[in-house]
């Protein structure tokens, strides 16, 4: 039976085998060379550049799950936008479940963020489960309002408790 899981924006694993018939994903088989966003940005001009035919690059995969993700590009102009925004409290770059420490503490963006958003993935894959999880939010108008500033918040707080405690799998 094929099953879809969705992980993250734009990122989706497939298997064709039961979760019981698999002692363990093979999570080096999940892993191609990382490319980080900003090497992205180096080897392309654009980000439609990266979509034509002639830049896609099939790699061999012994593993059943295959990995997609169509992560955030952002351009000069909203990498301002992004410094601005975190001065007022934050900005939306990363799926909170995902979100790498730099980006919740409003630090600059760098290749680091990806592999924190990696190591998070591959955790859910071999523990079937999120390692963090976003905070209960209020209904109230300013709760709304200051969405990504109380996902950041909650999110540090469960990174520092990770990092004081450990992981249990």
């Amino acid at each position: 039976m094929k099953r879809f899981t969705p992980l993250h924006d734009g990122l989706v694993a497939s298997t064709h085998q039961r979760k019981q018939d698999v002692d363990g994903p093979d999570v080096a088989g999940l892993l191609a060379p990382p490319v980080s966003l900003l090497d992205i940005r180096q080897m392309a001009s654009s980000p439609e550049a990266l979509l034509s035919p002639s830049a896609s690059t099939a790699l061999p995969c012994p593993s059943p799950v295959k990995l997609v993700d169509f992560g955030n590009y952002l351009g000069a102009n909203e990498l301002a936008a992004y410094a601005d925004a975190d001065a007022r409290g934050g900005f939306d770059v990363q799926t909170v479940t995902y979100r790498a420490p730099e980006v919740a503490a409003g630090l600059l963006l760098c290749s680091a963020m990806d592999m924190w958003s990696l190591g998070c993935l591959l955790l859910e894959c071999v523990s079937g489960k999120p390692l963090f999880t976003p905070p209960p939010l209020e209904t109230s108008v300013q709760e709304r309002a200051d969405v990504v500033k109380v996902e950041n918040a909650h999110l540090l707080k469960q990174i520092e408790r990770i990092l004081t405690n450990g992981v249990q799998l």
